[in-house]
């Protein structure tokens, strides 16, 4: 008899958006409260879909265990899964940033699957940070940054489809293998970012604001590599220059609208 599927779920900018010291400039569904371990509130954005991925995850009580694992503090992940999920019907248990495991990427985390305890082979992490599968790529369902908006965002709905054809399948690491190689994706966006940054013994959130060749690296890494940086370790960057952070964004948003390819020594001039 086939063990539940037990499906983890990523939460920032897979399920929710949440902004913190900043102006929300769209509409936000819940805000977390402030504590000793959190000085700051959070206004959080609930992806579209969501509620309806939970009803369905709910009908398939009996064949899905549900877990959320997060980089972000206990805190504040408790504090999300309390608005998504109140009755707690859905989700079993959380493990967070203390769960988490080092990256090859300097100043990122990555998530051990070992570390729920379940079958490897009945296990499926939803997220949407492609270096966090690296561990266990071939357990991986990649979705797309949700960033707040796009009202007509459908990936949860992808997920549902994905997670049905997986509902009585004894391996689900032979199926994911073959439908999206995670592990060739993974591997090409280690490599490039190890190449994009030598040495990477910074946390790239204490980068130099001098280090302007650097941060054009990530934009031609998301550019040229067809893979996302990831959102939270950009985020960090990004708060270093904001005025040359949008001279870049929108000369490499110009470029990838008109389909160039931009050598890197251009980007770095």
């Amino acid at each position: 008899m086939l063990q539940p599927l037990h499906v983890s779920l990523d939460l920032d900018s897979t399920l929710v958006y949440a902004i913190q010291n900043e102006p929300f400039d769209m509409p936000f569904d819940f805000e977390t409260a402030c504590s000793p371990a959190l000085s700051q509130s959070f206004r959080v954005k609930k992806r579209p879909g969501v509620d309806a991925f939970f009803a369905w995850l709910a009908k398939h009580g009996n064949g899905i265990e549900v877990s959320v694992f997060t980089a972000s503090v206990a805190e504040y992940a408790d504090m999300v899964v309390s608005n998504l999920d109140p009755q707690r019907l859905v989700i079993d248990r959380v493990l967070s940033r203390s769960s988490c495991s080092p990256s090859p990427i300097k100043g990122c985390l990555t998530k051990d699957l070992r570390n729920l305890g379940s079958d490897l082979r009945r296990t499926v992490l939803v997220d949407n940070d492609i270096q966090v599968f690296h561990r266990q790529p071939d357990n991986g369902i990649h979705v797309s940054d949700f960033l707040g908006g796009n009202e007509e965002d459908t990936e949860l709905l992808r997920v549902c489809g994905v997670l049905e054809s997986l509902l009585y399948v004894a391996d689900v690491r032979e199926v994911l293998r073959s439908q999206f190689s995670l592990q060739i994706q993974v591997r090409e966006y280690l490599h490039a970012m190890i190449d994009a940054f030598p040495g990477h013994t910074e946390d790239p959130t204490k980068m130099q604001d001098t280090d302007d060749a650097s941060l054009c690296r990530v934009w031609w890494l998301t550019l040229h590599t067809g893979v996302r940086s990831s959102v939270s370790w950009c985020r960090g960057v990004w708060s270093l220059k904001p005025v040359a952070e949008a001279r870049w964004f929108f000369r490499c948003l110009s470029c990838r609208t008109r389909r160039q390819h931009v050598p890197l020594s251009e980007f770095c001039a």
